[in-house]
């Protein structure tokens, strides 16, 4: 949430070396986001797009609500994936008292043209670890202008998505996608006990934590997870072929 595309510039650059590597916009960044939709509306998104680019399974990578939409996507179209890889993001839905008391916030961007720069840098930094606030105070202040040019009534659908989402965890415990997760140690947005829990769902689940990463822990970890990305690419489309 909040971010485009260009949240996977780092990884992108990396891996087109060895794979045919498409980063995507969420719908939240085109003419429909200013309309309800869901998780599962969004992993139609998904596979729309690999019918129109002719791909018939790849691998897919989501950071936050994008690795939600991911976990749903290895539940109803795993025929289309080689793996999915969760970036900040598990199998746990949220606790409806914490759903609640954000959405008292999502509720006054509603009818607001942009969100402006107070919520835009308030945004920022909660997508990132402290020590990357204090380290790298440009990359804060890039994202911080970027999401407060974002859209009020977008942002409002876009949060209500994957803030109301459906308890998947049994069924993803049962799904054969071969998965990683990667979080970062100090996130504050997805709790990193989520992740532990979905890992003991699916033992068979790569688990990368990094030592002082935040929420976007594929902006400040670029190369680390731009290969741990690859390898994982590497083994799930030779296992699947094999």
């Amino acid at each position: 949430m909040g971010f485009d595309c260009r949240l996977f510039e780092p990884q992108a650059d990396y891996l087109c070396r060895d794979f045919r590597t498409i980063a995507y916009n969420l719908r939240a960044r085109s003419s429909r986001g200013s309309e309800p939709y869901t998780l599962y509306d969004l992993v139609g998104d998904f596979t729309t797009l690999l019918d129109e680019r002719g791909i018939d399974r790849c691998v897919l990578v989501g950071m936050s609500m994008g690795g939600y939409t991911a976990v749903r996507a290895a539940l109803v179209a795993p025929h289309r994936l080689y793996g999915v890889v969760l970036i900040g993001a598990s199998a746990v839905p949220f606790p409806a008292e914490d759903v609640n008391s954000w959405r008292v916030d999502a509720e006054r961007w509603r009818t607001r043209a942009v969100l402006g720069s107070a919520q835009g840098r308030a945004d920022a930094e909660q997508n990132f670890s402290r020590l990357t606030i204090r380290r790298n105070p440009k990359l804060i202040s890039l994202w911080a202008q970027r999401m407060a040019a974002r859209s009020g009534t977008s942002s409002y659908y876009e949060f209500m998505s994957w803030a109301y989402q459906d308890d998947v965890r049994q069924a993803f415990s049962r799904v054969t996608v071969p998965c990683m997760m990667i979080h970062g140690q100090d996130d504050t947005a997805v709790p990193l006990a989520h992740v532990l829990e979905t890992h003991r769902l699916r033992p068979s689940t790569r688990l990368m934590v990094l030592p002082y990463g935040g929420h976007a822990a594929n902006l400040e970890y670029p190369d680390t997870v731009s290969e741990a990305i690859r390898s994982f690419c590497t083994e799930s489309i030779a296992s699947a072929l094999r």
